[in-house]
Formats: C-alpha cells, sequence, structure tokens
C-alpha cells in the first residue's frame, strides 16, 4: 500500500511541479546575459506592429510568419484595421524605447521564457508598454542554461544617453 501512495504522491508532485509558474524580476541579475539593460534607450530601425497577445502588448516584425501579423504596414493599412484584430498599433521606424524591467518565467513544461519590457518613449504610443523578446534574438548561455534575449540589430540600436535623455520623461 505505501508503494502505491509514493507513486501516488510523486505523480501528482510532478504534474503540480510541470503546471506551476515562477515569474522572477532579473533586471538587475547579471547571470543572464543580455544585452538590454534597465534605463538604457533603443531606437526602432524599421516598423513594428503593436499586438496583444496574452493581455501583454509585444513588438512584432512585419513578414515573421506569423499568419496574425501583417507582412508589411502598407499591407496592414491596404487590408484594413478589421483583418488584424491583435494589431493595436504601429511603432515607426525612429521610435525610441526606453527598457524598464527584464522578467523570467519559469515553467516546468516549457522552461524559461523572458520578457524585455520597455515603455514607449515618443510618436502616437507615448508611454506605452511593450515587449521586445519578439523582436529579439536569442543567445544561448550555459550557466545558467538558458536561451537569453538580446537585441536585434536590424530591429534596435541603442541611442546614446544625451540623445536618449533629451526626451521628455512620462
Amino acid at each position: 500500500m505505501n508503494k502505491h501512495l509514493n507513486i501516488t504522491l510523486f505523480l501528482l508532485m510532478s504534474l503540480l511541479g510541470a503546471c506551476m509558474s515562477v515569474e522572477e524580476d532579473i533586471t538587475h541579475n547579471h547571470a543572464y546575459h543580455t544585452n538590454y539593460v534597465a534605463g538604457r534607450t533603443y531606437r526602432t530601425k524599421q516598423p513594428a506592429f503593436v499586438q496583444v497577445l496574452d493581455q501583454q502588448r509585444v513588438l512584432r516584425a512585419g513578414g515573421s510568419g506569423d499568419a496574425r501579423v501583417p507582412p508589411t504596414v502598407e499591407s496592414y493599412w491596404r487590408t484594413g484595421r478589421e483583418a488584424w484584430p491583435e494589431i493595436v498599433g504601429i511603432l515607426e521606424a525612429g521610435t525610441k524605447l526606453r527598457i524598464d524591467r527584464i522578467i523570467r518565467t519559469y515553467n516546468g513544461e516549457v522552461g524559461n521564457t523572458f520578457y524585455v519590457f520597455a515603455k514607449v518613449m515618443d510618436g502616437p504610443n507615448r508611454g506605452l508598454e511593450v515587449d521586445l523578446s519578439m523582436i529579439s534574438l536569442e543567445y544561448r548561455q550555459k550557466d545558467p542554461v538558458a536561451d537569453v534575449p538580446v537585441s536585434d540589430p536590424n530591429m534596435v540600436e541603442e541611442v546614446e544617453e544625451s540623445e536618449g535623455n533629451q526626451m521628455l520623461q512620462p
């Protein structure tokens, strides 16, 4: 009887562990080697769509291969906003973003997931919080093992400190 109880408890704990999710703010945790740093400002190098996914606003590149994201800004306007219900905005090339925080979630089923949250600093979407992880590259680090987001030089570039400070703070 104890053997069956032990097996049942083991299976229950394994199932609960796989379903549980742990969230950690790693903004100042140097164990994860991302080049995104809180307080630094980046500029978009090409337009990016703001897509609502799981109640978060995520930046997406056109032509990403996702059927829910338009291939280009022109196709978004040509087909009409109704064709793209998850798209709630567009950041034009040159839009400035200030990194606010970096979050790591761990789920037993999928492992680590990283989110890089930034505040839009100018343009019509000013003040909006967006996640940059979908327009970022991944760096595979060994200790701790994780695919950490790093900036994609085709999508964003870091702005010089003096240029970033000229913007009005929200």
